[in-house]
């Protein structure tokens, strides 16, 4: 008779020794080992449709954020253009300021000159010439 590990003792098949440091491996498939592996399958299945719904979804995420800042990215050299061309209609409305001022002093420099000619010309009337 050969003992276990509990120290029961039990009777060994006939035909085979028994040894308490070798593993025994059985080739025969029950209906626990289909069960088994049918769910390690199924669950290592939904495990990658999961996972890969969750990249999917992932990708999706990136591809809506990237166009935001795109969007943004464009709204801000608009702004910033925007800002540029306003600044350059300001100094083209001051230099158009200066040139009407210029103008206008010029205009009124000449209106003096006139007037001066005509003063002139009115008091060479009235003497006869010599």
């Amino acid at each position: 008779m050969a003992t276990s590990v509990s120290g029961e003792s039990h009777p060994a098949a006939p035909g085979h020794r028994v040894s308490e440091t070798r593993v025994r491996f059985d080739w025969t498939i029950n209906l626990g080992h289909v069960l088994t592996a049918l769910t390690f399958l199924a669950s290592t299945m939904a495990a990658w449709f999961s996972l890969n719904s969750r990249v999917d979804m992932a990708a999706q995420a990136i591809v809506r954020l990237e166009k935001i800042i795109d969007a943004k990215a464009d709204k801000e050299v608009v702004g910033k253009g925007e800002v540029e061309l306003s600044r350059r209609i300001v100094e083209s409305q001051a230099n158009q300021n200066n040139a009407l001022i210029r103008i206008d002093e010029g205009f009124k420099e000449l209106k003096a000159m006139i007037r001066d000619v005509d003063r002139k010309l009115d008091g060479k009337q009235d003497k006869p010439l010599r």
